[in-house]
This record gives C-alpha cells, sequence and structure tokens, in this order.
C-alpha cells in the first residue's frame, strides 16, 4: 500500500509539474517552426503506423523550456528534448510513473517510449504533428489537441478541499461536470445536481454562480459538495490534454481534475467484461507473488463480491455488508462507497479484504472459471470462485 501511495503522489506531482511547464508554452503559430511545436498538447493518432488500442489515449507536451511530457497511455512521462530547424532529440530514457495496465497498455507504452528515443526530426502540417527517425520515417503521427470545452463531459478525479491540497474523490461518490455549448454548466456534485453558467476567453475560464438542489446526505459527502462547488468557482483558466482536463486558480493551483467521461455506450457489458458480472464471487486465497505466500480464506462464502452492468457492485466482508463502484477503463478500479461496521472477531478478514480490493488495479477472469484481482505491480493476487448467479 506504502509503495501504491509513492506512486500516486510522484503522478499528481509529475502532472502538476507538467500543466506548469504547459503555462510557459508560447502561444506562437508558425507553420513548421519551434514555436508552432510548443503551441498547444498533441494526441497521438498513429504509433509505428498503427492506431491506438481502443479507448487509450497518448499525449505529448513540448513546451519553449526544452521540457516534454504527457501521458504514455497508462503512466505519465516526462524528459528534455533539443530542437534546430525541423532536427528534433529527445532524451531518453524518459522518467515515468509506474503504474500497472493491463498487457496490451503496457506493451503500447513501451513502444511509444521507445519510438521517442528514436525521433531526429519533426513535420507540422496543419494541425498535424510527425515525428520522424534518422531515415525520415514516420514513428509518430499526432494531432493538436483542440481546446474547444463546449459539449463536452467531464469526471472528476480530485479538487481542491481549500487548504492547498487535492483531495481524491470519496468512494461510492461521483461529481461530474457537463459544459453545454450554450454557456450552460450542470453536473453531480456528490449528493446533489447543481447548474450554473460558464464563460471562456482563450484559456480563461469564469464559472458560476452555481445552484443545487437540496437532497441531504451523509456529512462528508455534504462536505465535499461544498469544497467542490468551492474549487469550481474558483477556477481561472483550464486546459485540456489527451483525456483530461485541469481547472486552475489565478494563482496556478489545481481547482480540479477530471477525466473524460465515458459516454452510456462504454458501461460494460456482459460480453466485453467475459462475463464476470452477476455472479457471486467468492474469495478464496490471496498470494504475495513477490514472497510466493498463500493466505487461504477458510470460509469464502462469507467474502464476495459481485458486479452488475451499471458499474457497482456490492458483497460481504464476513458479518459486513459493503457496496460501491468499478472500472474497467484503462485496467481494473474498485471504489469502495458504503459498508455497514460491525465487529467480525479477531479472526475475521474483513479489514484485509476491504483493504485489497480497494487497492485492485487489474483483474478478469483467471483461464480456470475463476476471477482474479491484483494491486499495482501485481504484487498481492486475490483468486476468486463462482459461487454462482447473483441478483442487485
Amino acid at each position: 500500500m506504502k509503495s501504491t501511495l509513492k506512486v500516486i503522489y510522484f503522478s499528481l506531482g509529475l502532472c502538476a509539474g507538467l500543466f506548469m511547464l504547459a503555462a510557459c508554452a508560447s502561444t506562437a503559430s508558425q507553420q513548421g517552426g519551434e514555436d508552432n511545436l510548443t503551441g498547444q498538447g498533441w494526441n497521438l493518432t498513429l504509433l509505428m503506423d498503427k492506431e491506438l488500442v481502443p479507448g487509450s489515449s497518448i499525449t505529448a507536451l513540448f513546451t519553449s523550456a526544452g521540457k516534454v511530457g504527457g501521458s504514455s497511455g497508462c503512466n505519465q512521462y516526462s524528459g528534455t528534448y533539443i530542437v534546430s530547424g525541423n532536427k528534433l532529440q529527445i532524451s531518453s530514457p524518459l522518467a515515468s510513473t509506474m503504474m500497472a495496465c493491463d498487457q496490451a497498455l503496457m506493451d503500447q507504452e513501451s513502444a511509444y517510449l521507445t519510438a521517442l528515443g528514436g525521433v531526429k526530426s519533426f513535420t507540422i502540417s496543419g494541425d498535424q504533428l510527425t515525428l520522424k527517425d534518422a531515415n525520415n520515417q514516420s514513428l509518430l503521427v499526432f494531432k493538436a489537441q483542440s481546446q474547444d470545452l463546449a459539449g463536452t463531459s467531464w469526471e472528476v478525479i480530485g479538487y481542491n478541499n481549500g487548504k492547498q491540497a487535492v483531495t481524491s474523490v470519496l468512494a461510492g461518490t461521483t461529481l461530474t461536470a457537463e459544459f453545454g455549448k450554450d454557456g450552460s454548466l450542470t453536473g453531480n456534485s456528490g449528493c446533489n445536481t447543481y447548474k450554473g453558467t460558464y464563460t471562456v476567453t482563450g484559456n480563461q475560464i469564469k464559472i458560476g454562480p452555481l445552484a443545487t438542489t437540496r437532497m441531504a446526505c451523509p456529512q462528508e459527502i455534504m462536505d465535499q459538495e461544498t469544497l467542490y462547488l468551492a474549487a469550481l468557482q474558483s477556477a481561472a483558466t483550464y486546459r485540456i490534454e489527451g483525456t483530461g482536463m485541469e481547472l486552475r486558480t489565478k494563482d496556478g493551483a489545481l481547482a480540479a481534475d477530471f477525466q473524460v467521461k465515458p459516454p452510456a455506450s462504454t458501461v460494460p457489458t456482459q460480453e466485453n467484461v467475459n462475463s464476470i458480472q452477476d455472479i457471486n464471487w467468492q474469495w478464496v486465497s490471496v498470494t504475495n507473488q513477490a514472497t510466493g505466500e498463500i493466505t487461504t480464506v477458510p470460509d469464502p462464502e462469507s467474502y464476495t463480491i459481485t458486479f452488475f452492468a451499471d458499474s457497482t457492485l456490492t458483497g460481504k466482508a464476513d458479518c459486513n455488508n459493503f457496496t460501491g463502484t468499478y472500472s474497467q477503463e484503462n485496467g481494473f478500479t474498485i471504489k469502495l462507497g458504503a459498508s455497514t461496521m460491525a465487529f467480525c472477531g479477531e479472526a475475521s478478514m474483513d479489514q484485509q479484504y476491504l483493504t485489497l480490493l480497494g487497492s485492485v488495479v487489474a483483474g478478469g477472469p483467471d483461464g480456470a472459471g475463476g476471477l482474479a484481482l491484483e494491486n499495482a505491480g501485481g504484487e498481492q493476487r486475490m483468486l476468486f470462485k463462482n459461487g454462482g448467479a447473483a441478483t442487485q
């Protein structure tokens, strides 16, 4: 768990650093020149003449300070570059966070970072950037990132808590923002829905005032709602990069961090999750893959989890019941929500079970009729057996 937290903090710091570098980037636009290279963010469209893994996003941001960075599909990367005319050299190896995603994304990420190290020149034609090797062959093709906010929908990753810190969204809650083409702003603030207006001038933004419905929820959710709405209305600038967006205050502090909200059509279906849904999965063991130590669960029927098609989940942790949500976008993540809090006895594995579930970053069918879930780096591997059909 400690190593996972270090990765999260490093990733957040790297993302913040890349944004601040972006703020220093020139806004000049000269066809084929260095200024045009640094004038905007870039989204990768072709990697060695191949399209990206469906649903993935790779980005690059070149700054006038000679820095380059972005998302490599799973992790964030950063480094330096040297440019002279149309000649371009990128430092290798590049610094990167160390999150784990499914193998297709990891393979694509490795190929992308390797390709960056082989870049020798670039050309820009319209909104297309092509990075080439020493033989003038295309390695990477990018398209300039649109900064059009109108008509976009976002889900919050983190928000400013008013104490100069960015806080993750509470487990089991979802915060959203929908920017209408008519200048309207609507969304869910965790308990209530809200609405208001926004205006954009260049990369500057003004949000509010905002009004909400009057539902009551647990106090921590109400507190989150208050802080999130305040963070939104503190925003002075915005930047879209790949599938992410940041709102920042006039002082450059992060107000809120977003990812693109998946359309309803991308909610996992029975087919694309290999039939993990609507099954009463029972926890049978956890393996420490570094040491080979296997802990067997004595009563699997007391430790269960069920995934539903609407991205919600329910389960049992011994004598307690819990709910939450899950996502299979860029890996497999679980957000635990409400849970009962009874004491199940000294021998109970309920707290270990919930902690492991909360650290999951990958998972799927194990090929033998069961389910496997792993934490970052695959250090802990949980195995489940099929306990039969479940109902919501």
